[in-house]
């Protein structure tokens, strides 16, 4: 159990939950959610992330202000939207980008741990799979459907 006020899992011993997401639960029991943090060191551009415990312990995801997975360095995540949990414990969420390299036409990504270690399954500004040469992602909608 989560509560507001405890620590969260993978920041400095200062930052605590300040805010508590929906969660979203999986066919195991395993949970996954959005919160707000307060603390030291915590402004408007870090104080959200993303937890879960669909690999063990509750664990930190991702969280807005660091480097993003599988993008250019100086690429952060900005805002994080999801969760979603699968029956095997893994998430994945979508988001924006903010920082150096990064403007309208590549500021969003979707990012899964479907194998393994979380990772960027799609950019904007990428080529999009299975469509002809120089089709590009250009928008994500929310992701509301079941991450099998």
């Amino acid at each position: 159990m989560v509560l507001e006020g405890d620590p969260a899992p993978g920041t400095p011993s200062e930052v605590n939950y300040s805010g508590l997401g929906f969660p979203v639960l999986n066919s195991a029991g395993q949970t996954a959610f959005s919160g707000f943090l307060t603390g030291d060191g915590v402004d408007s551009a870090n104080n959200t992330g993303i937890w879960s415990e669909g690999s063990g312990p509750l664990a930190l995801v991702a969280r807005e202000g660091d480097q993003a997975q599988g993008t250019p360095s100086g690429a952060n995540y900005g805002r994080l939207r999801g969760p979603l949990l699968n029956s095997a414990g893994q998430t994945a969420f979508d988001g924006l980008l903010t920082g150096s390299g990064v403007g309208s036409t590549n500021n969003s990504g979707i990012w899964s741990e479907a194998f393994g270690l979380l990772a960027l399954v799609a950019h904007t500004g990428n080529q999009a799979t299975g469509t002809a040469v120089g089709v590009d992602y250009s928008d994500f909608w929310y992701p509301c459907v079941e991450f099998r």
